[in-house]
């Protein structure tokens, strides 16, 4: 028996250069819709030139208020709605045409309440059923093939896969860190005074992630872990600031809305405080107590993106170019030097070089992955093993241009962990650092190059 019916809004392209363009994106009353050319938008627009791939806006639900709205991501192509332009949020009603600047593709936003979408999603028809048989049995063939090949792989790339011993050595150099504590700050001239503070222990958020020490003296992690206010969503999906959950996301808006509109000696930033474990089977112990502020970062690949609703217009600070705010780029690199942080401050993870990483990636080495995946405030370590599935371009300096696109079955609490690759007999590397891990239901995962930190250092490996 069908769910009843419930309203839902459909997305069709109109005009579109492209016949596999054609036709609607379905969501139901509460569901976002990502606009734009990336690969996690669901209405996809075809990108005509070189440029960047960019997040134009998304379609989110007023909630309890009823209806939709669209929010303005993009601020260097104009949006408009029934040819008139959205300077930052726009209601939608039924009917309306959502078009933007340099783009042929229209899109056309529709109300339903049709029976099509019921209370368990899209409704199957026979048809559809019939269709998705067909596909099975021509998919058949080739998925056999797939199997036959990961079998055959698996027996003979036994020589690239890390030791009992590899891992075991590595592990020794691999930590828990956990995000305790938020201050907000205001700093002017050399002066800091803490303005407030805020506990993630306190509402049992539990905030954990994973970093790791290398044989030259870098305490590296990813940056979304020691300021985790950059990886909530959250300041995207809604105009009312006080509907955030966590405070420190209100208070990222508050700062960098003040930063970027206020005329002042002052600026307010948040400072986060961390603690770093090492673990033997549940027992934690205790190694240091690190401030956000005690890394190096690099804030040059910053996106402020302007966001606000009818009256009021607010800033949001991004480390994905690009406005793809769940994608972490090239920028979510954190490192310290380790002398008086750790009792030992060489590692035993070797960092591999431009040359290895172009070398090792092309022959498509596993990868091995270690962390503390978290469910609420427990952490415990675990190792993964995966392929690399789409390897990264390399720039004139034989520098990785872009991320490692993996799977490895990798949950939050992972991110900041080593990338490990064999390279020889006895030897091993650090690749990467495990940067997106997004919700279980999506697989797009991957990690930053590890030689991010000599190029943020301004030195080639």
């Amino acid at each position: 028996m069908n769910s009843p019916a419930v309203t839902y809004y459909s997305l069709r392209y109109e005009h579109a250069d492209a016949l596999h363009r054609r036709g609607d994106c379905l969501l139901n009353s509460t569901e976002a819709l990502r606009i734009g050319q990336t690969d996690d938008c669901k209405a996809r627009i075809d990108n005509p030139t070189d440029a960047d791939d960019r997040e134009f806006a998304v379609v989110v639900s007023n909630g309890a208020d009823g209806g939709w709205r669209l929010v303005r991501l993009c601020f260097n192509a104009a949006l408009m709605v029934n040819g008139e332009p959205v300077r930052y949020v726009r209601q939608l009603s039924d009917g309306d045409r959502i078009s933007i600047e340099g783009v042929s593709q229209e899109l056309l936003f529709s109300v339903r309440t049709d029976g099509v979408y019921g209370g368990q999603g899209i409704q199957t028809q026979p048809a559809a059923l019939s269709r998705r048989w067909l596909a099975l049995l021509v998919c058949l063939p080739v998925v056999l093939f797939l199997l036959l090949l990961v079998y055959f792989n698996s027996r003979f790339s036994d020589g690239k896969q890390l030791t009992d011993d590899m891992k075991a050595e590595a592990r020794t150099s691999v930590f828990m860190l956990r995000a305790d504590s938020v201050w907000l700050v205001s700093i002017e001239g050399t002066d800091t005074t803490r303005l407030s503070s805020y506990s993630y222990m306190d509402d049992g958020s539990g905030i954990v992630g994973t970093a790791f020490l290398t044989a030259d003296s870098l305490l590296v992690t990813a940056r979304h872990c020691i300021e985790p206010w950059l990886n909530d969503t959250s300041a995207l999906m809604t105009t009312d600031t006080a509907a955030i959950r966590l405070l420190p996301v209100r208070w990222a808006l508050a700062a960098e809305t003040f930063n970027q509109t206020t005329d002042d000696s002052r600026r307010l930033e948040l400072i986060s405080w961390c603690s770093l474990y090492q673990t033997n089977d549940s027992v934690e112990t205790p190694i240091a107590t690190l401030r956000s502020v005690d890394f190096r970062m690099d804030k040059s690949r910053d996106e402020i993106i302007e966001l606000g609703d009818f009256t009021h217009e607010y800033y949001w600070r991004s480390i994905a170019p690009r406005y793809r705010r769940t994608e972490m780029m090239l920028g979510d690199v954190a490192w310290m030097r380790a002398e008086g942080v750790v009792s030992q401050p060489c590692g035993t993870l070797r960092r591999a070089t431009a040359d290895e990483l172009q070398k090792h990636l092309r022959e498509g080495h596993p990868l091995h992955f270690m962390g503390f995946p978290a469910i609420g405030a427990v952490a415990h370590f675990e190792q993964r093993d995966d392929q690399v599935q789409m390897r990264p371009h390399f720039d004139t300096q034989g520098l990785p241009d872009g991320d490692i696109h993996h799977n490895g079955e990798l949950v939050p609490g992972f991110s900041g962990g080593p990338v490990l690759m064999r390279i020889g007999r006895s030897e091993w590397r650090v690749v990467g650092i495990v940067s997106v891990v997004d919700r279980q239901e999506q697989t797009r995962k991957y990690s930053v190059p590890i030689t991010e930190i000599d190029r943020m250092k301004g030195n080639n490996p």
